[in-house]
C-alpha cells in the first residue's frame, strides 16, 4: 500500500486563494469546506434569490 504526503497549505496561499470565498476555511495548514447550516442557509439563500430577481428586472429594463 502507497500512502501520499499531503503537503500543507500556508495561511498566505490560503488568502492568495481563497480570501474573496467564504466557503473555505484554514485549519491547521488543511484547507475545509464549509457550508452554511440552519439559519445562515436559510438567509442566505434569501439573499441570492433576491438578488438573482434583482438583476433580472435590470436586465429586462434596459432591453
Amino acid at each position: 500500500m502507497a500512502y501520499t504526503v499531503q503537503k500543507l497549505l500556508t495561511f498566505e496561499r490560503f488568502l492568495a486563494e481563497y480570501r474573496d470565498n467564504p466557503g473555505y476555511e484554514l485549519a491547521d495548514g488543511e484547507l475545509v469546506e464549509t457550508e452554511p447550516t440552519g439559519p445562515h442557509e436559510t438567509v442566505s439563500g434569501k439573499l441570492a434569490t433576491q438578488s438573482q430577481s434583482s438583476a433580472k428586472n435590470r436586465i429586462e429594463r434596459h432591453i
